[in-house]
Parts: structure tokens; C-alpha cells; sequence
């Protein structure tokens, strides 16, 4: 630990707060964004279909987040 503070190859904890914060709420408005947008295209398909939709949103959500 000394060795890594000594050449300066460290981030600050509240660097590292800000940033995990930061991730966790992009995550949480993409995730939250999935139910408005599916249900109204969701109503009225067969149950294997809205889990395949389900599953392509989440993908996208993923490959989102990946991407940021």
C-alpha cells in the first residue's frame, strides 16, 4: 500500500463513491425506462414472445451500460 501512495497509484475513495453512484443511477433510468416502453407493444402477445422482448430489451439495457 505504501509503495502504490508513494508512486501515486491510487484514486481517491470519494473518486470512486462518485463514480460506482454514478453507474448505479445510468443503470437504475435504463432498467426503470424498460416497463413504458415494452408494455403498450407487450398487451395482448403469447407468453413466449413478451419473454423473448423482455429478453432483448434487457440485452440492450446491458450492451447500454456496457457502452458507457
Amino acid at each position: 500500500h505504501e509503495l502504490a501512495v508513494t508512486r501515486e497509484e491510487f484514486t481517491e475513495n470519494a473518486l470512486v463513491e462518485r463514480w460506482v453512484a454514478s453507474m448505479i443511477q445510468e443503470a437504475k433510468t435504463i432498467l426503470l425506462a424498460i416497463p413504458s416502453k415494452l408494455a403498450p407493444v407487450m398487451a395482448g402477445l403469447e407468453p413466449a414472445e413478451v419473454e423473448d422482448r423482455l429478453k432483448e430489451a434487457i440485452d440492450e439495457a446491458l450492451a447500454q451500460l456496457h457502452l458507457s
